[in-house]
């Protein structure tokens, strides 16, 4: 078992990595109500919710609707902001995803 104050430190890192990201943030949506009890303050929360900035748009609705389900009152700021990042993200890629479209047909080999 991981000391108390390395737990949110080590699921920062699970969530932050492409690869673990997905079982982390089930993880933690299911161990929520035990973890964060355990994890000894605010401090440790708010090391998840930061992490869970690295996860992609389409996680937006379900981050969403966990933490209006799961207030964090003590980190209200950080969660808004996560919300806002992840929003910003998303409305950006769907507003840039045409012109690199188009950029990468203009150099596409031609058949």
């Amino acid at each position: 078992m991981l000391p108390q104050e390395q737990a949110g430190t080590t699921l920062e890192a699970l969530l932050r990595n492409p690869r673990a990201q997905s079982a982390a943030w089930s993880m933690v949506k299911g161990a929520w109500d035990r973890l964060i009890p355990r994890l000894g303050g605010i401090h440790s929360a708010a090391r998840i919710v930061d992490g869970l900035e690295a996860l992609p748009d389409r996680y937006l609705e379900d981050v969403d609707a966990f933490f209006k389900a799961h207030p964090l009152p003590d980190a209200r700021r950080a969660t808004q902001d996560l919300l806002d990042t992840l929003r910003e993200r998303r409305d950006w890629v769907g507003r840039a995803a045409p012109q690199v479209r188009r950029w990468l047909e203009d150099f596409s080999p031609a058949p």
